[in-house]
């Protein structure tokens, strides 16, 4: 199911329906998001490998289902730092990781990716103070949509993205593994190795001289 973000959406300290009291840290790195009574996010900062993988897996492997080997944590950390775009951002609670977003933006579009907030600490903003860090990120990059799947059966996350400003989309999502890219390529031409020809590969016509 494909949906995006309107950009009119009511702010989401308004959303939430919670009291602002006092800014958090300001700190290199950190977020300077409002904070609510009762909630229990200290700050928002972009991921760290060194302090932050082991909570992350842990988190991932408690909410989000992994089916397939190319969506494993490790493996979705290890190709996300490749990436090295800065749009990995986790919601801290002291030292512990309670949330997570991945953005990412290929300068046509933006995407949202591990939306994750642990069981003990949802219902209190977090997820929302997220996605909405995330969308700041994106349009700070001169980012002017945002897309995010889910899985068409998931009301509850449909809703919620929903109370953000997003809508579903008439789109099909089609996707393909890369692994099939080659196997593919293989079948369509008879296992026969393409030929590739450039600009030096073609024969030269002969010079014709006029009488």
């Amino acid at each position: 199911m494909g949906i995006y973000r309107r950009r009119n959406a009511q702010p989401w300290t308004a959303a939430c329906g919670q009291k602002e009291t006092v800014d958090i840290t300001h700190a290199k790195g950190l977020a300077s998001a409002p904070q609510f009574e009762g909630h229990t996010m200290d700050a928002i900062a972009e991921y760290s490998d060194e302090h932050h993988r082991r909570c992350v897996v842990e988190l991932w492997e408690t909410v989000i289902s992994y089916d397939t080997a190319h969506n494993t944590p490790s493996l979705a950390i290890d190709k996300k730092l490749a990436a090295a775009d800065g749009l990995f951002f986790v919601a801290l609670s002291g030292h512990e990781v309670v949330g997570t977003v991945l953005a990412g933006y290929d300068g046509h579009r933006g995407w949202l990716y591990s939306v994750a907030v642990h069981p003990s600490h949802r219902r209190k903003c977090i997820g929302m103070n997220l996605v909405h860090h995330a969308e700041d990120a994106l349009t700070a990059r001169g980012c002017m949509k945002i897309n995010l799947q889910i899985v068409s059966a998931n009301e509850s996350v449909k809703t919620f993205y929903e109370s953000l400003g997003y809508s579903t989309e008439p789109r099909i999502s089609m996707g393909k593994r890369s692994s099939r890219i080659s196997r593919c390529r293989e079948i369509r031409l008879g296992k026969r190795p393409l030929r590739v020809q450039n600009s030096h590969s073609y024969p030269k016509r002969p010079r014709r001289i006029g009488s």
